[in-house]
């Protein structure tokens, strides 16, 4: 009981010294691994006790060495302050400090209420750059060097989407050009893409096939999709992308009109998912392509079952288990793939979309969400991970000359 009260009034001072405190910039990767070393050694954060007068972090952990000299000595942990800056660009500030603040509580929560969401030992280390990848979106505006630099700032995994009705349409103004570019740059790095194409029922270039016509039945959608994929597939590989991954309905649980239009905790969810994926992997194959499930937002308690039930009554069909994984906690985040991993066998996997909504600019909590998935997963099972920003539409902070970003996921210094 000591236990919790203790971590409830750690809370509780750390909240109030976020509302007081708006920092110009996030911690280093060093002092937070530096300061979570302190709490190890039993000396927490105590700090947070006597910060009603700083001014700022780093004022209160000047105060915290003062009271706590045996720590002083460590120049690092001195030097490297809360209103330092990790990767070198402009941070985000107040959230970015608070979100750090709040995951290194969650740590400590956790270590109250059990291991199931212990991040100890996933690293800060840059991730693996063959097994990463991005988003990219307006492929019609994109240049052959956006394309580069998706290939070399951040691996080898991109992932596109298109609508149902620009495919029934047959409108390829996105997809022609852009395909395009990619080959050239591919050609020019020498990097050969894994392209994974999704194919969904909404589109925000125009409204011809919202959700795949929501007056037809069930099977009338299926058999629709099946079509549609058939066609984009034979489309794709006419391009020249024979080994292009065809994806299913992206985040098919999202509210409308990004889902099916139905609320994911009902039997006409699972039911409508199940045959209108069956209708895409019948497509798919029939057109010699290959396959990715549909892929879920966040896992967790609520969705779990049902991806379990649509799973099973449709892995047949598919080379590839997709998902997207969005959760400001390493742990949960390699909790959920160990879970999902029990789920879908050794069926090779592909995380489509990851990140964080609360810091989207935090290169270190992108790479331990990334080594999450590949220990999770293990490093056989776990085949790409892409990031979420779509770089096209983002370029100036995500890839472009200014404060760019991405290639901190997957480097330490810029390639």
């Amino acid at each position: 009981m000591t236990k919790i009260v203790n971590a409830a009034k750690t809370l509780l001072l750390t909240l109030l010294l976020a509302l007081m405190t708006v920092l110009p910039a996030q911690a280093s990767t060093g002092s937070y691994d530096l300061v979570n070393q302190a709490y190890n050694a039993g000396q927490a954060w105590s700090y947070l006790d006597v910060v009603s007068g700083a001014s700022s972090a780093g004022e209160a952990m000047t105060q915290y060495f003062a009271l706590n000299p045996e720590l002083a000595s460590n120049s690092q942990l001195q030097a490297s302050t809360l209103t330092s800056l990790g990767y070198g660009g402009k941070a985000n500030g107040f959230f970015d400090w608070f979100t750090d603040l709040f995951d290194w509580f969650s740590d400590k929560k956790d270590e109250i209420t059990g291991p199931d969401y212990d991040d100890a030992g996933i690293p800060h280390d840059a991730f693996s750059w063959s097994q990463y990848g991005m988003n990219v979106q307006q492929l019609d505006t994109m240049s052959v060097n956006d394309f580069e630099l998706c290939l070399r700032y951040t691996g080898p995994w991109l992932r596109i989407n298109m609508g149902t009705d620009e495919v029934a349409e047959s409108n390829w103004y996105r997809l022609e050009p852009g395909l395009n570019k990619l080959s050239q740059a591919s050609a020019r790095t020498g990097i050969a893409p894994n392209l994974v194409v999704n194919l969904s029922g909404y589109s925000s270039y125009s409204s011809g096939d919202e959700r795949l016509l929501s007056s037809l039945s069930w099977q009338e959608k299926s058999n629709r999709y099946q079509n549609l994929s058939y066609k984009l597939t034979t489309k794709v590989k006419s391009l020249g992308w024979e080994n292009a991954i065809m994806e299913a309905w992206n985040e098919p649980d999202n509210g409308a009109p990004l889902g099916i239009g139905v609320a994911h905790d009902t039997n006409e969810f699972k039911d409508g998912l199940i045959s209108l994926l069956n209708g895409f992997s019948n497509g798919v194959r029939a057109a010699g392509g290959y396959t990715a499930f549909s892929p879920f937002m966040t896992l967790n308690d609520s969705k779990i079952e049902v991806v379990k039930n649509v799973w099973r009554a449709t892995n047949s069909g598919f080379d590839y288990f997709s998902a997207h994984q969005y959760d400001d906690d390493a742990g949960k985040t390699k909790y959920w793939a160990a879970k999902t991993k029990e789920i879908i066998g050794d069926r090779p996997v592909i995380i489509t979309e990851h990140g964080y909504q609360s810091s989207p600019k935090d290169a270190d909590k992108y790479r331990r969400q990334a080594w999450a998935l590949y220990q999770g997963f293990g490093a056989n099972q776990l085949k790409g991970v892409m990031g979420y920003v779509y770089a096209s539409d983002h370029t100036p902070w995500v890839i472009g000359s200014g404060e760019d970003f991405f290639w901190k996921v997957t480097h330490d210094s810029r390639p």
